[in-house]
Formats: structure tokens, C-alpha cells, sequence
């Protein structure tokens, strides 16, 4: 590989937040010591399936014949073969010159027609399971003597009808290797094969599309130099196998039968995956800021709960710090995450006004109304002096550390440190207030005001916060997207 194409491969792979290239470059040289393989690659949701098949294909299509088809954008259709061969048609013609390419992909298409024409009668009315299934033969055995020149007449029908699917199954492959031989041979791809086959979102297909996909994938295309990639939840796929086999089929291990290996790529960690949340949080300008470590050293963010903002981060990076720090303390699980941060971005939208955003706020009051419902309730009626926080995670989040104010740069002399909690109770002070300028010069002359300067910054400036006594029932209002 040159220094250039180097360039190339590392700019394709630069958002790249999970560190997925590292998985490609492992699977790509696995794969290319084997002669025919069908890997499925494993990920819960959340876990970038997509964006890995996505980058890993393109990163293929340098070297080798590549298609990716999305399972999802053709679950309408009756038979997944044909929408399958039409894809594999078109990335394979778009190699090779117009006229090599139509005779070829032609030959190819109307036999892969003919396989659907031979097979689908049989697949779809399971006349085949039927006549070498149990049932069958429990019913061959209740013939009679009168019935025995049925039986002969039915076996003999059946061997013809399997030797015509079997003919047209060896034609099929036959064209197909025709087709690749062409473009080893005349493409200007730049790399012999083989051909790789990516097939992405098949766990949200209808559960008998998927399995005849992968019915159709283990079968027909079972010949050297192609390899098929199928990116799945498998529990979930799983479980829409069961949706058709019953409740106590075991669909793990019947949908081993279809894959030759299976790679899991790891979950994200809640920090990269709230990075990749808020990359466009568009609120930023308008959030209230808190300066984390603004004053004193910067340190880099690690796996402790220090909220330590590191110089060069992007605008965002309070949002995000926060709602790492309390997606892990209260354990939500990506899905939930991600429904959280919609509902985020839709309360932002809608607070259109000039004023100032408490985005750390809003970050807390929807994640303990995701987590705890009856909690929030509580917090909000009327008279309620109890704690800000639900049970057993005011230790986690007074652990949080958002800022540190040290003597000087160079002395470790610790001035000032404020932790999420502290905040958080600031905005339910100055919420339960609703803070007049009236109440804020009492507690001015009172001597009510935090004695730290975060806690103080909080006060002073509540009155650029925009409708705080709304928060609570727009949060509501945002729980209803689910």
C-alpha cells in the first residue's frame, strides 16, 4: 500500500469515535485465507453495525469486488434472491466495460431468475419438507396397496422436480463464476478476488425474509472466492426466529447452522457513545456555562469521575461530560441513552427564546425521569424539602468532580472544588425560588449565597436562564418520545 493510499484509508476512518478500523484490518486479512466463509458479525444496538459495514466496504472497494446490500430497503419484496443477484449485478457491471458487463450480467440474471423459478413453488409451500418430512411420512406409511402406483408416481415426480433445482443451481453458479473470472481478468480493480458481500439491518427485516436470505446466501452462493458478511443483533434475530418456529425454538443455534463464525464487535464505552450523541448538539452558544477546570490545571479526562475538560475540546464537552457521568451512575443501557438524548435535543428546540439554556440541568431532570419516574414527581409538588437526588446515587453523583481551582498552575495547593451535585442543587434552589430579582438581593444581603464562585455564578445569572419553572413539564412533555 502506498504512503497516499495510507492518506486515504486513514481520512476515510477519521469519525471514527468507536475505533472500528482496528476490527476491519483484523477480519479483512482473516478472510482473505479462506476459500468460501460466511461471517456474521455480532453487535447490540448501539454498537455502530452500520457505520462499521459502511467504512469497512468502502475500505474493501480499494482493493477488492465489494457490494453492500441493505436487507431493510428491500423487505418488501417476495423473494430475497432477486433483490440479492440485483445489487450483486450492478457493483460487479460497473466494473467492467458496458458491452463485457451486459452479456455477462445478463447470462447471470436470467439464471438466477431460473433457480427462483425451479425453487420458490417448493420453498414457499414447504412441499419438499413435506415430502421428506415427518408428516409425509407418517402418511406414506398409512398407504394402502391400492395407493402404492401413487406413491411411485409421486417419488418419481419429486426426483425430477430435485434434479431440475439441482441443474439449475450449478448453472447459477457457473454464471456467477463466469461473471468474476471477467473481472479478474478485465477490471481495472487493481487486486485479484475474492468477492465480498456485505448485508447490513437484516435483523429488522420480517423474520421469514431474513431467513430465507440466509437460506438463500448458505446455498447458493456456497462456491469459492466469495465471502458474505452479515451484520446482526443475533439475540434479536434470534428472537424473530422464534417469532415463527414458537416460543421453546432455539434460534441461536439454528441460526449457527448459517454462519461459519461469528465476530462481536464490543459495545462502546458511555463516554464515546455520548460523544457520538452530541456531536451536533447545535444548544452550546445558548447552554449556561460552568467553565469545568477553566481556572488552574486542565487534566485529561479519564476513567475517574473527574469532569476535567482537556484544552482544545469542542463547545459541547460539558454536555457531554455530564451526561456520561450520570448515564453511568444510574446504569442506562445505549438504547435508553439515545432516546434520553432525543429528548434532550427536542426540549432545547423548544426553548426558542433569547435567554440562556441549563443544559446540565435538562440533562439531569430527563435522565431521573427516564430512570425514576415517581422520583421526579416527588421533587416537583408543591413544599417538597427532601433530597435532590433518588436513593443510593447522591454518593455517585457528589463523587463527580466538575472543578478544581488550584493557587497557580504551578502549585497543588486546592482553592476551590465544586462537584456535579453542588450544581445541580444550586438549579433546584434557584427552580423551588423561582428566583425574582427581589429574592436574589435578599439573599444577597442575607448572606444566603453559596460561598464558592460557581455556586454564585449559577445565582447571579439565573435570570438569563430561560423559563426554568417550565422544565418540569416540558421534560414530560419530552418523555412522550419513545
Amino acid at each position: 500500500m502506498t504512503e497516499e493510499t495510507t492518506q486515504d484509508n486513514n481520512k476515510m476512518w477519521a469519525d471514527d469515535l468507536f475505533n472500528r478500523k482496528q476490527y476491519a484490518d483484523f477480519l479483512t486479512n482473516y478472510l482473505l485465507n479462506k476459500e468460501n466463509f460466511v461471517l456474521n458479525i455480532n453487535a447490540e444496538w448501539g454498537a455502530g453495525k452500520t457505520f462499521f459495514i459502511d467504512h469497512w466496504a468502502k475500505d474493501l472497494k480499494e482493493k477488492y469486488p465489494t457490494v453492500i446490500f441493505n436487507a431493510w430497503k428491500h423487505d418488501f419484496t417476495e423473494e430475497p434472491l432477486l433483490a440479492l443477484v440485483s445489487a450483486i449485478t450492478r457493483e460487479l457491471c460497473s466494473l467492467l466495460d458496458q458491452d463485457g458487463a451486459k452479456k455477462k450480467s445478463e447470462d447471470w440474471t436470467k439464471k438466477g431468475t431460473k433457480v427462483v423459478t425451479k425453487l420458490l413453488p417448493i420453498l414457499a409451500k414447504g412441499l419438499i419438507k413435506k415430502a421428506i418430512g415427518q408428516q409425509e411420512g407418517e402418511a406414506l406409511l398409512q398407504l394402502t396397496a391400492e395407493d402404492e402406483s401413487t406413491a411411485e408416481n409421486i417419488t418419481e415426480a419429486l426426483t425430477k422436480s430435485f434434479n431440475k433445482e439441482i441443474s439449475a443451481i450449478e448453472d447459477f453458479q457457473i454464471g456467477l463464476k463466469n461473471l468474476l473470472n471477467e473481472i479478474e481478468t478485465n477490471s481495472d480493480i487493481g487486486e485479484k478476488l475474492p468477492l465480498f458481500v456485505l448485508i447490513d439491518e437484516l435483523d429488522r427485516c420480517r423474520p421469514l425474509f431474513a431467513i430465507e436470505l440466509l437460506e438463500r446466501v448458505k446455498h447458493l452462493f456456497n462456491m469459492p472466492d466469495i465471502h458474505f458478511i452479515i451484520s446482526t443483533d443475533t439475540k434479536q434475530l434470534a428472537h424473530s426466529v422464534c417469532a415463527i418456529y414458537g416460543e421453546k425454538f432455539d434460534g441461536r443455534t439454528y441460526l449457527r447452522r448459517f454462519f461459519d463464525q461469528e465476530f462481536t464487535l464490543p459495545a462502546p464505552s458511555n463516554l464515546d457513545f455520548a460523544k457520538v450523541l452530541f456531536k451536533n448538539f447545535d444548544s452550546q452558544e445558548r447552554s449556561m456555562s460552568h467553565d469545568f477546570s477553566q481556572q488552574g490545571r486542565s487534566e485529561k479526562i479519564s476513567t475517574t469521575k473527574a469532569l476535567f475538560i482537556p484544552r482544545g475540546s469542542p463547545k459541547n464537552m460539558e454536555s457531554i461530560l455530564v451526561f456520561y457521568a450520570l448515564t453511568e451512575i444510574f446504569s442506562l443501557d445505549l438504547r435508553t441513552q439515545k432516546q434520553c438524548y432525543e429528548r434532550i435535543e427536542g426540549i432545547v428546540n423548544n426553548l426558542s427564546g433569547s435567554g440562556k439554556i441549563g443544559a446540565l440541568f435538562t440533562i439531569y431532570l430527563v435522565l431521573i425521569k427516564e430512570k425514576f419516574p415517581d422520583f421526579f414527581e416527588e421533587i416537583f409538588k408543591p413544599g417538597y424539602q427532601g433530597p435532590s437526588f433518588p436513593n443510593n446515587t447522591e454518593r455517585g453523583i457528589n463523587s463527580v468532580i466538575c472543578y478544581k481551582r488550584f493557587r497557580n498552575t504551578n502549585d497543588p495547593i486546592l482553592v476551590e472544588e465544586i462537584t456535579l451535585a453542588s450544581i445541580i442543587q444550586e438549579y433546584f434552589k434557584c427552580y423551588k425560588k423561582k428566583i425574582s430579582k427581589e429574592i436574589f438581593d435578599n439573599m444577597l444581603s442575607e448572606g444566603t449565597l453559596g460561598s464558592n464562585r460557581e455556586i454564585n455564578n449559577i445565582i447571579r445569572n439565573i435570570d438569563s436562564i430561560e423559563s426554568i419553572e417550565s422544565y418540569p413539564d416540558i421534560v414530560r412533555l419530552a418523555t412522550q418520545l419513545e
